[in-house]
């Protein structure tokens, strides 16, 4: 499969850039700046970087680091639907704090989109076999980032885990257990699926199947 010429999301990127400029105000005005150190909201700052330069890796990367993750969000955010604001893991529960007008909120439905837009842009300009790596590395610099920057407020559940809400001993333990289980049962899957049913980018700048 060969990547089309030209820019393969002429429009897309705009939209993408157009909704960056209205979420990030919006973000910090309602959120302030350390939501920014979200591993979500990094994905969607890259994905749609992704989407402006046709970047295979930044695409590749956001498609590896977001599909668990949003999918395991939309199950939190069905299931407190359901049951009231109760949710399967953590997450999700700023969903139903009314404090926050419900359009703000529902800025958080970039969960849905984020994987969705990067795996197709996977489709369009290949799978870049490096993204595991990157991705990898992205996080643990996104997680010490956490630790420093935002004390007490478990960004990332780099100070309680978002299950059984543990700790799993001093700061560098626990920050290591979580990037662990986040590189290796949460990114790992995703791209050795990717490696097996997407177009591979070639290191020649095309796709092949």
């Amino acid at each position: 499969m060969e990547i089309r010429g030209g820019r393969p999301f002429a429009v897309l990127r705009w939209v993408a850039l157009v909704y960056i400029l209205f979420w990030a105000p919006v973000y910090a005005f309602y959120w302030d700046w350390q939501h920014f150190l979200y591993l979500c909201n990094v994905a969607l700052v890259l994905t749609a970087a992704g989407l402006w330069f046709a970047d295979a890796l930044l695409l590749s990367s956001q498609g590896v680091g977001s599909l668990v993750i949003s999918t395991i969000w939309g199950i939190n955010l069905v299931s407190g639907m359901i049951h009231h604001g109760a949710a399967v893991t953590g997450g999700s529960e700023y969903m139903f704090n009314d404090m926050y007008p419900l359009w703000v909120r529902a800025l958080s439905l970039e969960h849905f989109a984020v994987p969705i837009v990067s795996l197709w842009g996977i489709w369009k300009t290949g799978y870049d076999r490096r993204a595991w790596i990157f991705q990898s590395v992205l996080a643990a610099l996104v997680l010490v980032a956490s630790r420093l920057l935002a004390p007490g407020r478990n960004l990332n559940f780099v100070e309680k885990d978002l299950v059984t809400f543990r700790v799993w001993g001093p700061a560098p333990v626990h920050l290591l257990f979580i990037w662990t289980v986040l590189v290796f049962l949460v990114y790992w899957p995703v791209h050795a699926t990717l490696l097996r049913v997407a177009p591979i980018r070639s290191t020649r700048g095309s796709a092949s199947a």
